[in-house]
């Protein structure tokens, strides 16, 4: 199951978090160390992460007394997708997305008028 970084900054709200998907490799100890020491010191972490649905692998650098919260957490690809993204739109587009893998029938909302792209 992969890990996950999640950051927050001191003004943001509780769903506004900026979340990246740690790269395999990462070992989460002693990355949870280095954030603690250099958050004393303003210094800057490298995390190495990946990065879009290629999962890419990127390296981030973090100064962790710029945020107000980061937090560990790990989850499968199942449980990642059963979350509700906070977005509406989002959350309706998985929805849409899960009932055709079901094969039910997915139309618009009816409170929802379609235009043809022209």
């Amino acid at each position: 199951m992969p890990w996950f970084l999640a950051l927050q900054g001191p003004t943001h709200r509780t769903n506004e978090s900026t979340v990246y998907q740690l790269a395999d490799s990462t070992n989460v100890q002693r990355l949870r160390q280095q954030l603690l020491e250099e958050a004393a010191m303003g210094g800057v972490v490298s995390v190495p992460a990946v990065f879009g649905t290629h999962l890419k692998p990127v390296t981030l650098y973090v100064r962790p007394n710029a945020w107000g919260l980061w937090m560990f957490y790990e989850l499968s690809e199942e449980e990642r997708k059963e979350l509700p993204t906070g977005n509406a739109i989002l959350d309706a587009l998985s929805q849409a997305v899960r009932q055709q893998q079901e094969g039910k029938h997915v139309g618009p909302a009816p409170h929802i008028r379609q235009r043809p792209i022209s």
